[in-house]
């Protein structure tokens, strides 16, 4: 069994993981929801020495939400 939107949402979250090459010790929070016919990721991420960046973006595949996300908070 499986659920295609929370599958999606998965992916979208743990896109963004991997495009820091992060772990469990990553210092990053996200969260990925449908949102109207795509999906919203929010993200929160602690670049170092109490910088802590955060966004929210919407795109149409969870795939190009983590590449947004991923490009708005490394250039906060």
């Amino acid at each position: 069994m499986n659920d295609e939107v929370s599958q999606a949402c998965v992916v979208a979250e743990r896109g963004l993981l991997a495009m820091f090459g992060g772990g469990c010790a990553m210092p990053l929070g996200c969260t990925a929801s449908p949102a109207g016919s795509g999906y919203e990721l929010q993200a929160a991420w602690l670049a170092g020495q109490g910088d802590m960046r955060t966004c929210r973006v919407r795109r149409d595949d969870p795939q190009s939400a983590a590449e947004a996300a991923y490009r708005a908070l490394i250039r906060s």
